[in-house]
């Protein structure tokens, strides 16, 4: 999969963007993009209605940068390393920083539908683990800081300079 994003779009940006449900919107906004389904990249493609299977790279702003256009999902049917397969090849391609959104619930009190959260840790409540099985890469990588805490400062203040808040949580992926 590595092999075809670096065929298909040349270099590779440094930052890559997975886009949730109801995001797609996003992608209208890229400049200068040139696109690709999942499945010409050797990607499980996405079943979820409002996902379109669809890798965009592109500008957003002055930044270049690959959009996922949704993502494949344990409760689809697929495998744990099905599920990782994206985040790994544009890892090996040369991606450096990676943003995942979700249209997700809460339980916090004061989130309202519509609430922005940046993650900050996670609970593994699924029953797998892409880790199990053959290796790839660190075998149990450190995951103190999965969720960057730079990055989550830089959207805080973000978030500040444009008047909204960002609340902050972790996220319980379950089934």
């Amino acid at each position: 999969a590595a092999e075809r994003l670096q065929s298909h779009f040349g270099p590779a940006p440094s930052t890559g963007i997975v886009l949730g449900s109801g995001l797609s919107a996003v992608v209208d906004r890229l400049t200068n993009s040139v696109e690709a389904g999942y499945s010409d990249l050797a990607l499980p493609d996405s079943r979820v209605v409002g996902h379109s299977g669809r890798a965009i790279v592109g500008h957003l702003g002055r930044h270049h940068v690959i959009v996922m256009s949704g993502r494949v999902h344990l409760y689809e049917g697929w495998t744990p390393d099905e599920v990782v397969r994206s985040v790994r090849a544009l890892r090996e391609w040369g991606i450096e920083r990676l943003f995942v959104t979700s249209s997700v619930g809460g339980i916090t009190t004061g989130l309202v539908p519509g609430s922005l959260v940046s993650i900050s840790d996670h609970i593994n409540l699924q029953g797998s683990n892409p880790l199990y099985g053959l290796p790839w890469g660190t075998r149990f990588p450190d995951l103190g800081r999965a969720y960057d805490p730079a990055l989550r400062g830089a959207l805080q203040a973000s978030a500040r300079r444009l008047g909204f808040e960002l609340a902050e949580g972790v996220y319980a992926a379950m089934p």
